[in-house]
């Protein structure tokens, strides 16, 4: 919901130096529109299963699909990314935690 009132996703990463370029429109939309079902999907999911998204099974992303109107495997795919983004996010702040990786901004 934040990013929603930012802007469209084109306008948001064209705030990211030399990000914003590179992207062909064909891909910021696709991006914009996977955020949009990925919100949506969202919603349709119980507290806890936002708090602890290990526990949704088969039967859990089926009720999800159902109730945000797309197919069980985009329910797969946002919790695989969910999943994923997670494992970068720990890396990154081991590195930084080892001094590997200078903190954002600090100069």
């Amino acid at each position: 919901e934040g990013l929603k009132k930012l802007g469209p996703l084109r306008k948001i990463l064209e705030m990211i130096p030399g990000f914003g370029l590179s992207l062909p429109d064909e891909v910021a939309d696709i991006a914009q529109e996977k955020l949009e079902k990925w919100t949506v999907m969202v919603k349709s999911m119980t507290r806890e299963e936002l708090e602890r998204p290990e526990i949704v099974n088969r039967s859990r992303m089926r009720r999800i699909a159902r109730g945000s109107g797309v197919k069980v495997k985009e329910v797969k795919e946002l919790l695989d990314t969910y999943d994923a983004m997670k494992r970068m996010i720990k890396a990154v702040l081991r590195k930084q935690r080892k001094g590997r990786l200078p903190l954002p901004f600090k100069m």
